[in-house]
């Protein structure tokens, strides 16, 4: 039998507060007694008639859903790679977790809680949003690609599982704390892992680049030719780009950053006068960390949306808890939430000054912090700002018409950035993967249906903090065996940070190393001196402190997107599920004393059918294939590099028949067997096999201009070798067809001139050039210059081009045409 906790003197006094006197300030004063009335109600919730011994199966999901935090810490995969299939096993992790969750609930005759109509609501809205999108994948295929499309919207349906286990799950104000307590942990050791980049990694390549340029652009697997625009790019990440962390790219690992940074920041201010002084040295570490690794990432969005929300953490949310203590009498409703009472009048004249003076703090924070980055920043900071936000615009600009072509779909999800080239405006010099704003990607996933679903589930979670803030509940439900569910929340963070290792170290892909040895520590060491405050922040301090978390994140996402990146998305489904949970009436004791009902188990039997389901689904139409072709092209590239030739065609050969809908083994195949025809000559059946596979690939690809571009760079090659018109007039057929469907890239149109100048068509070459140039000169950007556009040689070279096709830049290969024109 577990024993029954018992609410002490001393207890009181590890708040802060001596025995038997309360702090006088208002904001003190009201949480000790709310966090008195909680500890009454978990001594009931925990007595020895209450907690049963055996083990609960949402304890189970609460460590999941922590697990599933540190694993999208450790590996959050950017938006190109979720295309590809990197989140698949991530979606597995979500649906289950939500599946366990569910059901559990439903068993328990709690699935919706005590406001049933609005939780149903909620619920629904997620659900309809994440079917949307699933739609829209199948609907927008082609011009898109099915694998793609299919491989991001399991993203949106993981990000909804995670919303609806979380507001199960987070019903109980100990998970709550845990939860963030992880949050803050792993957003230490992100920051220390940025700040070893910084100061050790970045300068060792960099001094490796410097010593060998093109060893390092090998190992990275990037073609970047001397003087192309690739290296130019490359070269200003290497040298003049932030730390990412675990991340792909600085702006994703500052989103993360923002959300660690404001919950330390609430935390601290909520409970520093209860802190002894290794827990202030301890949470001003970890704000110094955290904020220091937000400076190290460059990103003028995060910091300033990080900004502000520390001054709305620090000064709007005490406000805001003392406004509503101010509402005395309270009444309680019926469904035990307490509710302004006879003072309510009074509430909006005092509300609207605390308002406008919050709404003053935070000008005042944001011209300091725009000083402070001015006085000491790098100066292209500044410089290049009006400028960043002119692309912010085009690219919004482009999206807003691709939306109006296709009003109830978009692209769909993963086509964005093949179908963007078509409304790319003429002076963009990006081919980008996201629209860099998450309303905007909504609007590209889903259309404008898409789009105004998730704005209402927005404002109905605004809803729910609203009615909690005015509530100020004491009687929340603090949920089922809460502090086992503590045990659970970190002994699942802490399995899945050993598994990450363990099964790294198995496949050969373990984290960094050099950097985790300082970083691990640092979270755990961050875990350990975090946790007491957290444990006694009050449930409405929490809310408040998360929502202008959430909300100074899409802040930073209205600028720099990484809204479909699973590192960035979870803690905004995570914290949104947790602010919109479900209301739970009664403790332990009355749902284990329940009969269980009929309609329960049926309920928990469609929950788990359905859970069921849609992992069948998702192992047929994306996990199995992607994974049987993912270790057949791990074979491949082991055979190659073995020398074993035959082995590595078999398992190419089999990459392609794994997954019907990928793109990448069939054009693979395609190359190897356009290699083979360089080596060997130009044989009939070999060409034949070649030409049937490449257009297997432009099949499966869809509508995408740079397959198609790839496609007629192979007949680009074949032409250097062989001379064969054949291949001369493959090439320029594709080349037409990729600018179809991508009219503003002046580098596909030189080479097209090129194509078209060495087919005879003069005056269309000439035509071609002049455009080429016109659109290079546009936007005055050095990367678009021609100069730097690599492009194919469109003649007969012969054997020499057996080792790698001749390219050169636009300028010298069309000669005059250009050069008079620039």
């Amino acid at each position: 039998m577990a024993k029954k906790r018992r609410v002490t003197a001393s207890r009181q006094a590890s708040a802060g507060h001596p025995p038997g006197k309360l702090a006088s300030t208002p904001l003190s004063e009201s949480l000790t007694k709310e966090q008195a009335s909680e500890d009454s109600m978990l001594e009931g919730s925990l007595s020895d008639d209450s907690v049963p011994t055996r083990l609960e199966p949402t304890a189970i999901a609460a460590a999941l859903l922590a697990g599933l935090l540190v694993y999208v810490t450790y590996h959050p995969s950017d938006s190109v790679a979720v295309e590809r299939g990197d989140a698949l096993w991530f979606a597995v992790i979500a649906i289950a977790t939500s599946t366990i969750a569910l059901a559990r609930f439903g068993y328990q005759g709690r699935l919706w809680g005590e406001v049933k109509l609005w939780s149903i609501a909620v619920d629904v809205l997620a659900c309809v949003l994440a079917s949307w999108i699933m739609l829209a994948a199948f609907t927008t295929c082609p011009p898109g690609n099915l694998r793609m499309a299919t491989n991001e919207a399991w993203l949106w349906v993981s990000g909804v599982a995670v919303f609806c286990a979380s507001r199960r799950l987070m019903n109980s104000v100990c998970v709550r704390r845990a939860i963030c307590g992880v949050l803050i942990a792993c957003s230490v050791g992100v920051a220390v892992h940025a700040l070893h980049q910084q100061w050790y990694s970045l300068p060792q390549s960099r001094a490796e680049y410097r010593a060998d340029p093109d060893k390092l652009l090998a190992e990275a697997q990037i073609v970047a030719p001397p003087g192309s625009v690739e290296r130019m790019i490359f070269e200003n990440r290497l040298f003049d780009g932030g730390p990412t962390g675990t991340f792909a790219l600085a702006n994703s690992m500052a989103g993360f950053l923002v959300v660690g940074c404001l919950l330390v920041t609430g935390v601290t201010r909520l409970q520093w006068r209860s802190m002894k002084v290794n827990e202030r040295v301890g949470w001003l570490v970890a704000l110094a960390i955290g904020l220091l690794g937000l400076w190290m990432a460059r990103s003028r969005s995060a910091m300033l949306a990080c900004g502000a929300g520390m001054v709305a953490v620090t000064v709007v949310v005490p406000w805001l808890i003392d406004a509503a203590n101010a509402v005395q009498p309270s009444t309680s409703n019926d469904s035990g939430m307490t509710v302004a009472g006879s003072k309510a009048a009074g509430l909006s004249a005092n509300l609207r000054w605390r308002i406008f003076v919050g709404l003053g703090a935070l000008v005042v924070a944001g011209i300091g912090v725009v000083s402070l980055v001015a006085a000491v920043g790098n100066k292209e900071w500044f410089e290049q700002a009006p400028q960043s936000l002119a692309f912010r615009f085009q690219y919004w600009r482009s999206t807003w018409a691709m939306a109006m072509d296709a009003p109830w779909f978009g692209s769909g999800p993963g086509n964005f950035q093949s179908i963007y080239q078509r409304y790319r405006e003429e002076s963009a010099s990006e081919d980008i993967a996201d629209a860099h704003n998450f309303l905007f990607e909504t609007l590209a996933a889903g259309g404008f249906v898409g789009a105004v679903i998730l704005v209402t589930l927005f404002v109905v979670v605004c809803l729910f903090v609203r009615r909690r803030w005015l509530a100020l509940s004491s009687s929340e439900e603090v949920g089922v065996q809460a502090d086992d569910f503590v045990k659970w929340v970190w002994l699942g963070g802490g399995l899945s940070l050993l598994m990450i290792w363990l099964i790294g170290a198995a496949a050969g892909h373990t984290p960094d190393f050099r950097a985790h040895m300082l970083a691990v520590p640092c979270a755990v060491a961050a875990a350990f001196l975090c946790w007491p405050a957290i444990s006694r922040t009050h449930a409405i301090g929490l809310d408040l402190v998360s929502f202008f978390a959430i909300g100074s994140l899409l802040v930073h996402l209205s600028a720099a997107g990484g809204w479909s990146i699973p590192g960035v998305a979870v803690p905004i489904w995570m914290l949104g599920g947790m602010l919109s949970r479900t209301e739970q009436a009664g403790s332990v004791s009355d749902v284990s004393s329940r009969q269980i009902s009929s309609g329960q188990v049926k309920t928990a039997v469609a929950v788990a059918a359905i859970g069921i389901a849609l992992l069948l689904a998702h192992r047929t139409i994306s996990l199995a294939p992607a994974e049987a072709a993912g270790r057949a092209m791990k074979a491949a590239a082991f055979a190659r590099s073995e020398g074993q030739l035959a082995a590595m065609t078999r398992a190419v050969d089999a990459a392609v028949v794994a997954d019907p809908w990928a793109v990448d083994a069939s054009l693979y195949k395609a190359d190897l067997l356009r290699w083979e025809l360089i080596y060997r000559g130009d044989i009939a059946s070999l060409r034949k096999q070649w030409a049937e596979q490449l257009e297997e690939a432009l099949h499966r690809a869809g509508e995408n201009p740079t397959v198609y571009r790839s496609a007629a760079q192979q007949s680009l090659h074949l032409y250097q070798r062989f001379g064969n018109r054949r291949d001369l007039n493959l090439a320029d057929q594709r080349l037409q067809r990729a600018s179809q469907w991508s009219p503003t890239d002046h580098s596909l149109i030189a080479q097209r001139a090129a194509t078209a100048k060495a087919m005879g068509r003069q005056a269309e070459a000439e035509q071609l050039s002049t455009e080429a140039a016109r659109l290079a000169k546009l936007g005055d950007n050095i990367e678009r210059q021609l100069f730097r556009q690599m492009i194919y040689v469109v003649q007969p070279i012969g054997e020499s081009v057996a080792d790698r096709p001749r390219l050169a830049p636009a300028t010298e290969v069309l000669g005059s045409e250009v050069l008079g024109a620039n």
